[in-house]
């Protein structure tokens, strides 16, 4: 018993129809893979160039903090080797002399390291006037606890009348504050610097963020456009009164409607049975056919769309 049915036709066109949609969603889908190296990119090299500035501003926050710190040592230090030239002075007790000695001998190495340190330009200009005078106050110093040693108090009292010491440290502070205050205005600079980049590092992880979540988004939503085709396809061919059996490439059996099974008799396999679903083929002249030969194999190995011939299928 035979029947004559044109399903190539329409098995054709449904999977027409269904390869261009998938060509879409392929291409969509490249698309949106496509802006998302291009953003993960983007943001990544934003994103080292904020870290890179942040990093920077931090290290320059740290050193400047650390300059200003021996900057202010310093200063106590030559405290420190005054308050023990005046308390010998004037005791001649040699116990006053101790602060003295360990604030002189470290007094010269401190200020040049605070110069090598040092990477502001304006600030150094103060830093290049404070060798001499702290140089003079050292000497100032050794020699006033000289005379003190040799008992000659007359010629002390002189030189402490004169004044020149307090003068030589008025300048000596004036300087290092000079040189603070620039350092100072520097790192306020370099905060307002800091912060800027917090905000844009901030505003680069927002901006990410929200990308992946709109990409999350179109990705769902192909999904489920794809999906939703799909099933909007399997119902079509779930009433067409005519049978529906499209195999994968390599021409195995995928699916199969209602009709299909009036038409050949039998239950088809899916993913067993090859190109055909019927027990024989004849073409339109009569001749017997391979299965290999059917409308199915010839659309998909040669990919050429069979439309007007008719094949007669048999059944059991």
């Amino acid at each position: 018993m035979s029947d004559v049915q044109d399903y190539t036709s329409i098995n054709n066109d449904a999977d027409i129809a269904r390869d261009d949609f998938s060509l879409k969603a392929r291409l969509s889908l490249a698309a949106l893979f496509l802006a998302a190296i291009l953003m993960v990119a983007l943001v990544a090299g934003v994103s080292f160039r904020a870290f890179r500035q942040i990093e920077v501003a931090t290290g320059t926050r740290k050193h400047i903090s650390t300059l200003i710190t021996q900057a202010d040592a310093l200063i106590s230090e030559l405290t420190e080797a005054e308050t023990g030239q005046r308390g010998y002075l004037l005791t001649g007790d040699k116990a006053f002399l101790d602060s003295y000695w360990v604030a002189s001998d470290n007094i010269k190495g401190n200020l040049e390291e605070l110069r090598q340190l040092n990477f502001n330009p304006a600030a150094q200009k103060h830093l290049d006037g404070l060798p001499p005078l702290v140089n003079a106050k050292l000497a100032e110093l050794a020699q006033t606890i000289e005379l003190r040693r040799n008992h000659n108090m007359d010629t002390v009292l002189e030189i402490v009348a004169g004044g020149k010491g307090e003068r030589l440290m008025d300048s000596i502070r004036t300087g290092m504050s000079g040189f603070i205050h620039v350092l100072e205005n520097s790192q306020g600079q370099n905060n307002v610097e800091l912060q800027s980049n917090m905000r844009n590092m901030f505003a680069i992880i927002v901006s990410a963020s929200l990308f992946t979540l709109l990409f999350a988004i179109l990705f769902a939503l192909l999904i489920y456009r794809k999906a939703g085709q799909r099933l909007k396809d399997l119902v079509h061919f779930e009433t067409l009164p005519a049978a529906v059996y499209p195999t994968d490439a390599e021409g195995l059996l995928t699916y199969f409607n209602p009709f299909t099974i009036e038409l050949t008799g039998r239950v088809p396999n899916l993913g067993v049975d090859h190109w055909c679903v019927s027990w024989k083929i004849f073409s339109p002249s009569g001749n017997s056919l391979s299965f290999d030969q059917s409308p199915m194999a010839i659309t998909l190995k040669e990919g050429k769309a069979i439309r007007d011939d008719v094949f007669a299928e048999c059944r059991h």
